[in-house]
């Protein structure tokens, strides 16, 4: 499962949902060919945040990964400096209750059809920078793989992959993050894009394997 292309795919985002959802699936086809499809769209606050629901096909079976974008506007930034605790915990509880309606949703149409609830299963979250500390903090009643990208502060347990550059000035600063929730894949700054020579092509599990 290439969750890189996933993580990649949400800042493919524009400003009208309709196509927005044609030109991520437009991107997705050509780096997947159709075997992964954005579901859903969500955009959280007023500059939005964005999350996305897209569906894996591996053989005969269909699982759901959840993306959450990072930064990606003046705005955000901003919102990143100034945001309070209170007003975080606010995004991860909106966040927190999309994917449930989602996953909700597409298990009922599953148990209709087949009678198995197991077609709208949502298997990970994934993001970059803070979409990787939503990835990682958002529904952590639930147990999900959380795979993330330079995510700020991101959690750790036996279910989180926090993927690192060597030189992500937030990752690496102790006052900002812990660095020691990290695993160090390759060379780079802060960027999703650094990731993409070594990760590309590689499931999470090579990924790991390649740091024992």
């Amino acid at each position: 499962m290439k969750f890189w292309t996933v993580a990649d795919a949400i800042y493919e985002e524009g400003s009208l949902v309709e196509r927005t959802k044609d030109a991520v699936n437009k991107y997705l086809e050509e780096q997947a060919g159709g075997k992964i499809v954005l579901k859903e769209l969500e955009k959280v606050s007023s500059h939005p945040w964005v999350l996305g629901l897209f569906c894996i096909q591996k053989g005969h079976r269909k699982t759901h990964v959840v993306s959450f974008q990072g930064s990606n506007s003046d705005i955000q930034w901003i919102e990143n400096v100034s945001t309070s605790s209170l007003v975080t915990k606010m995004w991860l509880s909106s966040m927190t209750k999309t994917v449930k309606v989602w996953e909700e949703k597409y298990i009922k149409k599953y148990d209709k059809k087949y009678g198995e609830p197991k077609w709208g299963e949502v298997v990970a979250f994934t993001g970059h920078s803070r979409g990787g500390q939503f990835a990682s903090r958002c529904w952590k009643s639930k147990k999900l793989w959380r795979i993330t990208w330079n995510g700020y502060r991101a959690k750790k347990s036996h279910c989180h992959i926090n993927l690192a550059t060597n030189k992500d000035p937030l990752i690496t600063n102790p006052v900002l993050s812990h660095p020691e929730r990290y695993i160090r894949v390759c060379d780079g700054g802060h960027s999703l894009h650094d990731f993409k020579g070594v990760t590309k092509d590689k499931t999470w599990a090579q990924l790991l394997l390649e740091q024992k």
